[in-house]
């Protein structure tokens, strides 16, 4: 059995290394846009900083991988490394559906 192909250890924003602001990675993206909302807050102290996270990356992920996988719940479930149910779970909780599959 051949070995399997590494993966990238982030999911790449753009191809070109960060220069000039750009981002270079979801976890960049991510970091810069936590860091400027603590700023924000003007030394009040945050609350529930991973569920407002999830809450607005969570959504495009799930239409991002059910549109890739052709609305078919099991095997974006199986990409996301999640089960059935709880892909099920999350779309209610955001209100989206998706096909049958």
């Amino acid at each position: 059995m051949p070995l399997a192909k590494s993966r990238p250890a982030a999911l790449p924003v753009q191809e070109k290394p960060k220069e000039n602001g750009k981002i270079n990675s979801i976890e960049e993206y991510v970091e810069e846009s936590v860091d400027n909302y603590l700023r924000s807050l003007n030394g009040q102290p945050p609350h529930g900083m991973y569920r407002l996270l999830m809450r607005q990356v969570e959504p495009g992920l799930l239409r991002s991988v059910l549109e890739y996988c052709e609305g078919n719940k099991t095997l974006a479930a199986r990409l996301l490394g999640i089960s059935r149910l709880t892909l099920k779970k999350k779309l209610d909780t955001y209100g989206m559906s998706a096909g049958s599959k």
